[in-house]
């Protein structure tokens, strides 16, 4: 929840109960941590970005000890280890976005140990009580909801109103040079059985695809109720194959 605070109270300043993108992910020494952790401990360091592409905040995980970089922060090896500690920050962050969200992270990135990975996933995140490495405890933000992958550009805002109107009388198709979606956010689905959706969404769905470009119906279609919380439905939506919902329903 986000802070509630009165006319004689002062801010932590931190951001919380937010919708954001992670964008310019990389490992790098955050002076913060270091100054606890030594000179030469890595984090894991991302922008957190509205659909507007506006930076509102920054996540930093720090990842454990002995990890390096020889790449400029895009990766990181370990001399004695493969995998990520579950005990460090960076670990926690991880087991969070695959256990806990589900998120199927092969998808999307090569490897937990390539910051890009994480590139225009957008999650749900909230402040939680953790332990520091010097054992006192902090604010963290940490993602509790997974959003799907952030487009290209900003799309239009969709409006009530216009959705409306494009449920009574759908419009022509966007133009073919409109750009897509940066990335295919899950595997095909479409309208293969078992995707269920409600008669109204599915209709407004529809209207939807046929009126806008795929992008500006991705972002509009991800503040519909019933949307997030299907997650067959969601994959399709996200999806840029042939049989996903947008290219199914938008003639």
């Amino acid at each position: 929840m986000p802070e509630q605070l009165g006319p004689w109270d002062v801010s932590s300043g931190m951001i919380d109960d937010v919708d954001a993108y992670l964008a310019n992910s990389h490992f790098g020494v955050q002076t913060e941590y270091a100054a606890i952790a030594g000179a030469d401990q890595l984090c894991f360091i991302g922008d957190l970005v509205n659909p507007e592409n506006e930076i509102i905040g920054k996540v930093v995980f720090s990842v454990g000890a002995g990890w390096k970089t020889a790449d400029g922060g895009a990766s990181i090896y370990h001399d004695a280890r493969q995998n990520v500690v579950k005990s460090s920050r960076y670990g926690e962050f991880l087991m969070t976005v695959v256990q806990k969200l589900g998120v199927d992270m092969s998808q999307y990135g090569e490897s937990a140990l390539v910051a890009s990975s994480f590139d225009n996933l957008g999650f749900h995140w909230n402040l939680q009580k953790m332990k520091t490495v010097g054992g006192d405890e902090k604010d963290v933000l940490m993602p509790t909801s997974f959003l799907g992958v952030l487009t290209e550009e900003p799309a239009e805002e969709a409006t009530p109103a216009v959705v409306a109107a494009a449920v009574k009388a759908p419009v022509a198709k966007a133009p073919a040079a409109a750009k897509p979606a940066l990335k295919a956010a899950a595997k095909p689905a479409g309208k293969k059985p078992g995707l269920t959706i409600d008669p109204n969404l599915d209709a407004q769905l529809s209207a939807m695809a046929k009126a806008m470009d795929l992008g500006a119906f991705q972002k509009a279609a991800l503040k519909l109720g019933g949307v997030t919380d299907n997650p067959p439905l969601l994959s399709s939506i996200l999806s840029e194959g042939d049989n996903s919902y947008y290219n199914t329903h938008k003639e």
